[in-house]
């Protein structure tokens, strides 16, 4: 009896918590008195801006996944965020030259001094002599749309999720993320 309870009261907790089971900008619960965490958007219109990168050191690394060489140059791809960018030729003393942001990196190859890489559904090709020397500009990247359906989210982005394609019903911004009650956010299954 006591498991049947406590497994009612568990399904009641994920329904009433889950944000699919809400509409896309409401609150995630449905009563005033539960805490939840809230859905993080990227909206589409983010997509559509041509990345600029930053140099420096300031953006720190948070799921690191390939990484690529090209002659002095160490590219690390930050899943889901951009790639990182590392001057090698000192090799026991790598030197960070900068982040590229790209929402839904997670692909990349070198060829003929290009970056070649995806964000979502579209592809880059990114001059990485301009990219290193500090010369990027618009004509250092091209960028072809829609060459690649919408990957299926990892439901370690949002706990809990169960739906099929990357953009929600109607056109909704692509959930990547969630806050917490307590204050942390986390994005793409990373804690931020």
């Amino acid at each position: 009896m006591q498991f049947r309870i406590l497994a009612f009261f568990s399904v009641v907790t994920l329904v009433g918590c889950n944000p699919f089971y809400q509409k896309w900008h409401e609150k995630v619960c449905q009563h005033d008195d539960q805490y939840c965490d809230i859905p993080v958007y990227l909206d589409p219109d983010d997509l559509q801006r041509l990345p600029v990168p930053v140099y420096g050191n300031s953006v720190p690394l948070r799921s690191p996944g390939k990484l690529l060489q090209s002659g002095d140059l160490l590219v690390v791809n930050d899943r889901y965020s951009g790639h990182h960018f590392f001057d090698i030729s000192d090799r026991q003393n790598p030197l960070r030259i900068g982040f590229y942001p790209l929402p839904g990196a997670t692909e990349l190859t070198i060829s003929n001094g290009y970056l070649y890489t995806n964000s979502f559904t579209d592809l880059y090709a990114i001059n990485l002599a301009d990219l290193r020397d500090a010369t990027y500009s618009a004509n250092s990247v091209k960028r072809v749309t829609d060459q690649y359906s919408m990957p299926r989210q990892p439901s370690k982005w949002i706990e809990g999720a169960d739906f099929k394609s990357g953009v929600l019903d109607g056109g909704h911004p692509l959930i990547i993320g969630y806050d917490t009650v307590d204050g942390r956010r986390f994005l793409y299954g990373v804690q931020q």
